[in-house]
């Protein structure tokens, strides 16, 4: 979790999937989320866990399809009180509703049985029976039986019978929302510019958080640095720099003497480069604090020792010298001759330039990047597309 430096409370929690921040504005538990669709709602589910958040206590987490899904209405349990009147057929067939199973003599949990004016009844995970007598409509005495004996074990003023989740009858519905709001006036809802969050009685305002998209550079370092230092001097911003476990891009900043901190996101220093040691799926800002994060890490799958010793030590691509040799995965290799501006089916963004043998080009966008190795061997003949 990240506390903004705008004395406001707010807390986001970052997510590393595709809608990446997760936000909780100003509140405490319990809130609802409600995601986009199921996908989203168990990604955020994952995260809220990760946090320490309990879900379906501290977090409520939903699909937006889900609001209007009718959920069962557990029924109230019973309380029996000694003293209290309730007739033993009313009693008997109100255990019926709960799901209990009649039986001669209970041997198992979920079951009771009737002898007379004496019902027994042992419900789920209770690790011994109550039994429950009847002077007519009167209840005389309650008391815990020890199951193999059925002898007296604790005589109790009390208890509470409960329904059999799964198995008791069910009489009242209603929808998720419904239920939603009796458990919290929070939520929290996916929107198309970010999250907005609702508390209901707390506040007559709605909280609108608003994040922009920033591009996924991940290992090209020298196209990436660059960005990071205009968010900094120029657009006076704070830059998360989430690195996972490589230490490549700090490598490279000193390389360039570019200047940073190495942060936790608790811990931070507001209009700087921060670099933090954690895994972050997707790169964004913040618009309305001040705040871009990026991700550095390369989501291929870590190579192996034997296969690459370089990359399996250092587990990043640098976008090399041009003129230098790469490795594309799929067409091979192949020779880096810089980033140029181009455009592409009405669309200019730049391009990272690989020729072959041949004089065949592959353009491949920064953001792929992650498909390509550096290449430390000796030099040899260009691959054929």
């Amino acid at each position: 979790m990240i506390k903004l430096p705008n004395n406001k409370n707010l807390t986001v929690i970052l997510n590393d999937v595709l809608l990446a921040p997760v936000f909780a504005a100003g509140l405490t538990p319990p809130f609802a989320y409600v995601a986009y669709d199921t996908d989203y709602a168990n990604h955020a589910r994952e995260i809220f866990g990760n946090c320490g958040l309990v879900l379906g206590q501290d977090a409520h987490v939903v699909s937006q399809q889900e609001l209007e899904t009718r959920v069962p209405v557990m029924p109230a349990s019973l309380c029996m009180c000694v003293a209290n009147k309730i007739s033993l057929k009313a009693f008997t067939d109100k255990l019926s509703s709960f799901g209990y199973a009649r039986m001669s003599k209970i041997e198992n949990e979920g079951e009771f049985s009737i002898r007379g004016d004496i019902v027994d009844i042992w419900q789920p995970s209770s690790p011994h029976p109550v039994r429950v007598m009847f002077c007519d409509v009167v209840i005389e005495s309650i008391k815990l039986v020890d199951i193999n004996g059925f002898k007296s074990i604790k005589s109790l003023e009390k208890c509470q019978i409960a329904p059999i989740p799964g198995v008791c009858e069910i009489t009242e519905w209603r929808t998720m929302l419904d239920v939603l709001h009796a458990l919290t006036k929070t939520f929290i809802r996916e929107t198309d510019n970010g999250f907005t969050v609702d508390c209901g009685a707390k506040t007559k305002a709605t909280v609108t958080i608003n994040t922009a998209p920033v591009g996924n550079y991940f290992s090209a370092l020298s196209i990436l640095v660059p960005e990071i230092l205009w968010n900094v001097n120029t657009r006076g911003k704070t830059v998360f720099v989430f690195v996972g476990a490589s230490r490549a891009c700090e490598k490279y900043m000193e390389s360039k003497g570019v200047p940073y901190t190495v942060s936790t996101p608790d811990n931070f220093t507001a209009g700087a480069i921060n670099i933090v040691r954690q895994s972050l799926g997707v790169s964004f800002e913040l618009v309305d604090q001040g705040l871009v994060f990026y991700c550095v890490t390369s989501p291929k799958s870590a190579p192996s020792p034997e296969t690459d010793p370089y990359e399996a030590e250092h587990g990043e691509f640098f976008l090399p010298t041009v003129g230098d040799l790469v490795i594309h995965e799929t067409h091979g290799l192949g020779r880096y001759l810089g980033i140029k501006t181009m455009e592409l089916a009405g669309t200019i963004r730049e391009y990272v330039v690989l020729q072959y043998d041949g004089g065949a080009f592959v353009y491949l966008p920064p953001d792929r990047t992650h498909e390509l190795v550096n290449y430390f061997g000796p030099p040899r003949r260009l691959s054929r597309i």
